[in-house]
């Protein structure tokens, strides 16, 4: 029996050490080829694709393929491989489908920027419906079935952007936007582009005038124009190698940034009515500039209009604006106490208005806590950070979704803006 047991021990070490001493499994390499099928539409509009990884096996990869539509089948290319997805780039159609129309812009296939030019606008809203319903869904069904979603779509669907940035490489002589593969394409003209902004783009950066704009100057062009940047085009004016939108923040299109603003006012006032009252105190988190919430001060619909952003800065901010970081820890707090030592801002706010970056506002409870707000108007650029800060709130407070509206902020890309209408 010793040696019995002697012997498996001796053969359990000899199979440890094979399998050890044995060359590592080879990592399957994605083809540069690949034939699709395009199942679904994801809600960052791509085409999603069922990679099968061997022939041995029912394995399937899921893999994204831009500017192409449920049904279609083709040929694309390899273009990267991220945490276990695929990237391909449509290459050529076999079957396509009757929902495909020909792009406006003739970069459409080649830019980063666009995703839906292949389809008509209702096709579009479509597809962004079903976006925010496939992200709301796990969350907030019920709110989706008592509320159906409000579209409102944008008369503009071209030439609306009021801002471009553009990159350059100066060595190569070249600017314009990223490719799908985040190259430097050169662009020679762009659907987007304002009345104003296109007349700044044929001025000052076609016929390689943008070489221009940067200085002659080698310290200072190592120093604040290196041999790769951006350059930001604005309504006329421009800004070289400054952050996002250095010139003062807006919404990139301003018909629908006047139709949120009338939304946010109808949307107070219907609140207003229902509780007899006629305005109230108002506080407007990542305010900015007012956009939102100076109208209503405007119109006797808030008696106090507070405006709280970390920008534009401390210089020439207006009695009504604070500046302060909402992302500090235990902000809220700090906030209050620091509005209880002005007596000039009122520490009650019934209504909040809250239009935060696309990384939303996690700590977004600790502010309801803090100001009891009856009712909060939650503006979104990024609908995923939407239903997720929705979710850490209801797990501290009990609040209704009352309405839920997409707005078509960026059309021809798979962006929007969203908002609901909530009561505590």
């Amino acid at each position: 029996m010793k040696n019995l047991k002697n012997l498996k021990n001796f053969q359990g070490k000899q199979s440890r050490k094979q399998n050890h001493n044995s060359p590592p499994e080879q990592k399957i390499l994605p083809p540069q080829s690949i034939h699709f099928q395009i199942e679904h539409i994801d809600p960052l509009g791509q085409g999603v694709h069922l990679h099968s990884i061997d022939d041995s096996s029912d394995r399937k990869q899921v893999t994204f393929i831009k500017k192409t539509l449920p049904g279609e089948t083709g040929t694309a290319t390899f273009l990267a491989q991220k945490k276990g997805v695929l990237f391909y780039q449509l290459e050529k159609l076999i079957d396509q489908s009757n929902e495909r129309v020909t792009p406006s812009c003739p970069h459409f296939f080649e830019c980063g920027g666009c995703d839906y030019l292949h389809v008509n606008q209702e096709k579009e809203l479509h597809y962004k419906k079903l976006a925010f319903h496939k992200i709301f869904q796990k969350n907030f069904s019920d709110a989706l079935q008592n509320s159906p979603l409000k579209i409102r779509s944008s008369s503009d669907r071209l030439k609306y952007r009021n801002r471009i940035q553009l990159h350059y490489d100066r060595k190569q002589k070249i600017i314009g936007f990223f490719n799908l593969k985040k190259e430097i394409f050169p662009l020679s003209s762009c659907e987007m582009m304002n009345r104003e902004v296109e007349i700044s783009f044929q001025k000052n950066i076609s016929n390689n005038q943008w070489i221009q704009l940067l200085s002659n100057d080698e310290l200072t062009r190592k120093i604040l124009h290196p041999e790769r940047g951006h350059i930001e085009l604005y309504n006329g004016q421009i800004a070289i190698n400054e952050r996002y939108a250095h010139l003062g923040f807006t919404q990139v299109h301003e018909k629908m940034n006047r139709e949120l603003k009338n939304l946010v006012q109808e949307e107070i006032k219907s609140w207003l009515k229902s509780k007899g009252l006629n305005k109230t105190n108002i506080l407007d988190l990542f305010g900015g500039n007012g956009n939102l919430s100076d109208e209503l001060v405007q119109e006797k619909i808030a008696i106090n209009a507070q405006v709280v952003d970390l920008y534009p800065n401390k210089k020439g901010n207006r009695p009504n604006q604070t500046h302060f970081d909402l992302y500090e820890a235990r902000g809220a707090n700090k906030l209050k106490n620091q509005f209880l030592k002005n007596p000039t801002i009122p520490v009650n706010f019934p209504v909040i208005i809250l239009d935060p970056p696309r990384g939303g506002m996690t700590n977004l409870h600790e502010f309801v806590a803090s100001f009891e707000p009856k009712m909060l108007l939650y503006i979104a650029c990024d609908p995923h950070s939407l239903n997720r800060d929705l979710e850490i709130l209801k797990t501290h407070h009990k609040f209704s979704i009352e309405k839920l509206y997409l707005l078509d902020f960026f059309p021809g890309t798979h962006h929007f803006e969203s908002m609901a209408v909530i009561v505590f």
